[in-house]
């Protein structure tokens, strides 16, 4: 039997559908990130924050996505789920419908009892510390979106700005911010004076030496018999005259012969 043209181009429209069908599962089930049950509250919603957004790329129904989201489980948390549906038949309640229903679920088994307030201690100890500008708003983008608490944005501001070293609040005192939004480009312009290296100057790293021409030479004393005349020289100090003391005559009253005194004459 031979095909017409027009069957051949209906068959390739409804074929076309279930090809796109099959390439979204493959990419979901390949993307989708592996659980296997944590109780570390940054690894929890870590999984959560991948599931979701892989899920709002594509769109899919409430029951693939339970079907896509449970091929990931492994461990404890495939058991956990195993557990969960056979109890639900037991008691004759309807099957989990909803991602949201599965999530919440997963959120009673595995997170600790006070994972709200250890989110929240981590939102107000949250520093900048030896962090980068845009690792610091990395961190309280992620904290502040885990809390979900009820603050206006001029709060949230204010204990963002809060985080930062005193060099950059000293420069943000003066700058009025309204949004979020504003608040993380403002500090970004503010911290590029603070990383810009110095100005070196052209004699920076100039070493500044006497020149050998301009040193003089040291002169050595010279050596006669085993002394210095420097030696000599202190060893026999000239003698010192009396300028009180009287002529020696030159001749004799008496004799008049030199070489003595009168009251010294023979």
């Amino acid at each position: 039997m031979i095909s017409s043209p027009n069957s051949q181009l209906i068959e390739s429209k409804d074929q076309a559908p279930r090809r796109t069908q099959g390439d979204q599962d493959y990419k979901l089930n390949v993307e989708m990130p592996i659980f296997k049950g944590t109780q570390n509250v940054d690894e929890f919603f870590s999984w959560i924050d991948e599931v979701e957004t892989g899920f709002r790329v594509m769109d899919c129904s409430e029951d693939r996505k339970l079907k896509v989201v449970a091929n990931k489980l492994k461990g404890s948390a495939a058991a956990y789920w195993k557990y969960q549906k056979n109890k639900r038949v037991l008691d004759g309640k309807p099957s989990i419908a909803t991602l949201e229903k599965m999530k919440s679920k997963f959120m009673g088994k595995f997170l600790p009892p006070n994972y709200e307030q250890s989110l929240y201690v981590q939102l107000q100890n949250c520093k900048q510390g030896n962090r980068i500008v845009e690792e610091y708003i990395d961190e309280f983008i992620r904290l502040n979106s885990l809390n979900l608490l009820l603050d206006n944005e001029n709060m949230q501001i204010t204990r963002f700005r809060g985080g930062f070293k005193r060099e950059i609040q000293d420069q943000m005192k003066m700058l009025n911010t309204f949004t979020l939004g504003q608040a993380f480009d403002l500090v970004r312009k503010a911290e590029e004076p603070i990383q810009a290296p110095p100005v070196q100057t052209r004699f920076a790293n100039q070493q500044f030496q006497v020149s050998p021409s301009k040193v003089t030479p040291t002169t050595e004393p010279a050596i006669k018999n085993g002394t210095t005349e420097s030696q000599t020289s202190r060893a026999a100090p000239k003698e010192e005259l009396n300028p009180y003391a009287k002529p020696m005559p030159s001749l004799c009253y008496r004799c008049h012969r030199p070489g003595h005194r009168s009251n010294q004459c023979p």
